[in-house]
């Protein structure tokens, strides 16, 4: 869970046009499948509350 919410802040920090960018976004979702659903809502709240995406 941890791992996902660092990823996503690196994906929605990241720049859009970034060469980074999708892979971030799928490394992401990568670690979003090992995670509950209870899991995916925190991380999702977690970025929200942190002004993700901007």
């Amino acid at each position: 869970m941890r791992n996902a919410l660092k990823l996503g802040m690196e994906w929605y920090g990241g720049d859009p046009d970034g060469d980074d960018f999708t892979a971030n976004r799928d490394r992401y979702y990568q670690a979003r499948k090992k995670c509950t659903e209870a899991e995916v809502d925190y991380v999702e709240a977690a970025l929200k509350r942190h002004g993700y995406p901007p």
